[in-house]
């Protein structure tokens, strides 16, 4: 190895190439034309000593082995190939060559210039590495970027032959990860995705382009449902597609027997499912050119929901897809709506998350009337191998409800942002895409607009104010239980739901906290429950540890708690809208005429020497 000069760039012109000049000196083919003159040298040589910081070495393979061992390589001196005396360095700006019958195996994070696989010769990592390439990647061999391994190519990838490029993943839900410029040439990618050994359905949408026909042919692990009946039918091959204007999933695809024309790949979505048998591996593969098409119409007849996908060999990052794209979706439903399985729900992803969907996942959209071309771009990829195929980073502070009924379970959340308000919010609230509407747990905005919501965002402050409508859709009678989940709740917020019908109140946020309720048949809408996200007292469910203790009998509000004599009590809505103010009469207890107040929940302030406490209660029918 030694110190660049650009007397060795004369030297070693018979291998270098003028991109590699290009690199260090934009002006090298005009500085070319001086020819050997001393000008010539003088310049170069200048020029060298102050833009050159690194040293330049072309590697190639010796035998198989490691990337991070000496022994792996040989470098170039100038006119022939020596045995290395290092390992290729990030303090270098490396050419690698992979030779014909080796196999390299990446065990560091290489910073490379160009990489080069030839015929032959193999590529591999071991999972957790990153390889940045800084120009191009050649592949003639083959290159596999294994589960947990990311690779970074700032140039162009040219692919020189069929699966010469593998990315796999693993049921750890883990994925090898692919950033590249551009890709060229006639070669192929082989797109490796773990589904379930389950006969759950998943979403999916393919990052190659492939016909429909060769993709079933290539997939055994995907069910031929002509033979094997399910449900007592013979219905085709497990997988669909959806039908927007039908609201529904298209009949089962017929492609063992037929030809069918179309394609996977170009941001389309479907729904497949796997073998759950002992045998079964739950590992789909589409094999292809890199999608070319990076955009897709959204159908806006029915119910304006359009099933379609991420295309890349990396990540989407969902806030730049949104951002990008939210003039085109409907504004109460301004998300990225993904199945899971283990919710049987769709779950929105949106801005209010850090939010990232990965390679190989499907999920839904809905169009505003007007539609469009859903669009996506280079700068919406992420190189992110661990990412769950559906996966969200939750920071903001949130209450989850849940619903059951032994056999069913929905929910939805209410999240508290800075800057969000109490109506609509698009890109952070996300209207309820139903998987089940005859059992569905939703909440309304405060300021409704008519739509029920899966989530919901108002401002991270004033949690004394807010009560939430709870809406459900119950079909079949019954008992119901709500459990809650609670995230980065601040000091003075909880989660206690109401039960207008019942008159209880129950603090949801505690450990094993749970309310059944009796719900009837054909149960829908508003008007029974409310989640309040801070204290509330009744006379039949006091909370415990108060300061003051507020209860009602009658007509008449007590009020227990130390006081002094020029205490000061004040009656609020909770739209803050005083409604009466008395002085205290009594240090110990005192009691207020609610005759003239509609049943509803209201806030009680007590200010005494200069301290102000503040408590709701409830004045029941």
């Amino acid at each position: 190895m030694k110190h660049l000069s650009f007397c060795n760039w004369t030297e070693k012109i018979k291998y270098q190439t003028d991109t590699h000049r290009q690199l260090f000196c934009p002006n090298f083919p005009t500085l070319r034309k001086i020819g050997n003159s001393i000008l010539f040298t003088i310049i170069l040589f200048g020029l060298g000593q102050v833009c050159f910081g690194q040293n330049y070495v072309d590697y190639r393979s010796l035998k198989t082995g490691y990337f991070g061992s000496r022994s792996s390589w040989e470098t170039y001196n100038g006119s022939t190939w020596i045995s290395a005396s290092s390992a290729p360095s990030n303090d270098n700006i490396n050419t690698i060559t992979i030779l014909n019958g080796h196999k390299i195996t990446i065990d560091t994070s290489p910073e490379i210039y160009s990489l080069t696989v030839n015929s032959g010769g193999e590529l591999t990592y071991l999972g957790g590495f990153t390889c940045t390439i800084t120009s191009n990647l050649t592949i003639n061999g083959r290159v596999t970027v294994v589960p947990g391994a990311v690779l970074k190519v700032e140039g162009t990838t040219a692919l020189g032959g069929s699966e010469c490029l593998l990315i796999q993943s693993n049921s750890d839900d883990r994925s090898g990860s692919l950033i590249s410029g551009s890709f060229t040439g006639s070669g192929t990618i082989k797109v490796e995705r773990f589904m379930s050994n389950t006969d759950d359905w998943h979403l999916f949408s393919s990052p190659v382009f492939q016909s429909y026909h060769d993709f079933i042919l290539g997939n055994p692990e995907i069910p031929d449902l002509f033979t094997t009946p399910v449900d007592g039918d013979y219905v085709g091959v497990g997988m669909r597609d959806y039908n927007t204007e039908l609201d529904s999933w298209n009949s089962y695809f017929n492609y063992r027997t037929n030809t069918p024309t179309g394609n996977i790949g170009n941001c389309k979505g479907f729904s497949i499912r796997t073998f759950n048998d002992p045998l079964g591996t739950g590992f789909i593969y589409a094999t292809g050119a890199p999608n070319s098409s990076l955009s897709i119409p959204l159908v806006t007849t029915g119910n304006k929901w359009n099933c379609i996908g991420n295309p890349f060999t990396s990540g989407l990052r969902v806030s730049s897809f949104i951002s990008i794209n939210s003039s085109l979706l409907d504004p109460s439903f301004v998300a990225a709506y993904l199945w899971d399985s283990q919710l049987s729900a769709y779950v929105p992803y949106n801005s209010s998350s850090i939010s990232n969907i990965q390679m190989g996942q499907g999920f839904f959209v809905k169009s505003k009337s007007t539609g469009g071309l859903i669009s996506f771009s280079s700068g919406m990829q992420v190189n992110e191998p661990t990412l769950p195929f559906k996966s969200a980073e939750i920071g903001w502070p949130l209450v989850k409800i849940s619903i059951n009924n032994q056999t069913l379970k929905s929910f939805t959340e209410i999240k508290f942002i800075p800057n969000t308000t109490n109506g609509l919010d698009p890109g952070y609230d996300a209207g309820m895409m139903k998987a089940n509407p005859e059992f569905a747990l939703y909440s309304k905005l405060l300021d409704d607009n008519g739509v029920d919501f899966t989530l919901q965002c108002l401002p991270d402050k004033d949690y004394d104010q807010y009560v939430i409508p709870i809406g459900l859709d119950c079909k079949v009678a019954g008992n119901i239980t709500f459990t809650a989940e609670t995230v980065n709740l601040p000091s003075g917020c909880q989660a206690l739901l109401e039960d207008r019908l019942t008159k209880r109140f129950t603090r949801l946020d505690l450990k094993d906290a749970k309310y059944t309720a009796t719900v009837s048949a054909d149960t829908k809408g508003t008007g029974r429950f409310y989640l309040h996200t801070a204290d509330v007292i009744s006379s039949t469910q006091p909370v415990e540890n108060q300061l003051f203790k507020v209860y009602e009998t009658g007509k008449t509000i007590y009020i227990n708690g130390e006081v002094s004599g020029n205490a000061k009590f004040f009656i609020y809505s909770v739209n803050g809208k005083q409604l009466a103010n008395f002085n205290a009469t009594n240090q110990v207890q005192n009691q207020f005429d609610a005759s003239g107040l509609p049943a509803g929940v209201y806030i009680l302030n007590i200010n005494d020497k200069n301290q102000n406490k503040s408590v709701k209660f409830v004045i029941e029918n």
